[in-house]
């Protein structure tokens, strides 16, 4: 791996890092300030199909007034790879979030994240959320274990 190329990922992996900061702190304008304006998404939440940072925001902001309290998040088997202008992450993630009443919910997603350099900052344009899906009962398993 050239020392750019180990630059370039460093860089994703320092925009994931502090995206989890903020995540737990529920700051949805630092979660949001990495997003392109022109970001499309596909994500667990409704609507499946987002097109744009702001309508993204939604999704995080429906989100956070959904918990009770700062969610926990983690983020395992992060794999990254990054060339001078287009990067990708992918990873296993472990979302639990305090409810209502008590007790938490929680869920392991698969993600996958593209970046693209814009005006020489990296931007996140593309996002893929998603669980496996039972073939006998054609429903997304939200309590599967990696």
């Amino acid at each position: 791996m050239t020392t750019l190329a180990r630059n370039e990922e460093q860089q994703i992996r320092d925009l994931v890092a502090d995206w989890l900061k903020a995540v737990h702190a529920r700051d949805v304008d630092a979660v949001m300030k990495d997003y392109a304006p022109d970001f499309t998404g596909y994500d667990l939440f409704a609507p499946t199909k987002v097109t744009g940072a702001g309508d993204y925001r939604k999704n995080y902001q429906m989100w956070f007034d959904h918990c009770s309290g700062p969610p926990t998040y983690e983020i395992r088997e992060l794999d990254v790879t990054a060339g001078e202008d287009v990067a990708f992450c992918r990873s296993l993630n472990r979302m639990m979030s305090p409810k209502e009443g008590g007790g938490t919910e929680e869920c392991w997603l698969r993600v996958t994240v593209c970046f693209k350099k814009i005006a020489g900052s990296w931007k996140v344009v593309h996002e893929h959320v998603s669980v496996p899906l039972d073939m006998e009962t054609q429903k997304g398993v939200f309590d599967f274990r990696p």
